[in-house]
């Protein structure tokens, strides 16, 4: 499980994730496996966020939890 040291932005591990997932196949068997192993990897604070929406498309968990990101982003600026 990738689980950052140093935060890592939602794409940067969204990409690592993808590599290492592509090399085990037989651990990933489902969406739904790829979505709860991916979310099991993010920041805490997104992950709360994204947990109880039990998203099971893997393609809009990842824009969702960059879309989060993105308001987290926003906000620390104000």
């Amino acid at each position: 499980m990738l689980r950052p040291f140093v935060l890592k932005s939602v794409l940067k591990y969204e990409t690592e994730f993808s590599k290492l997932a592509y090399y085990s196949n037989s651990l990933v068997t489902s969406e739904e496996d790829h979505c709860r192993q991916f979310q099991q990897g993010l920041q805490d604070d997104i992950r709360n966020l994204l947990v109880p929406l039990d998203i099971l498309e893997y393609g809009m968990l990842v824009e969702r939890a960059r879309l989060v990101e993105i308001d987290q982003e926003k906000s620390q600026k104000r």
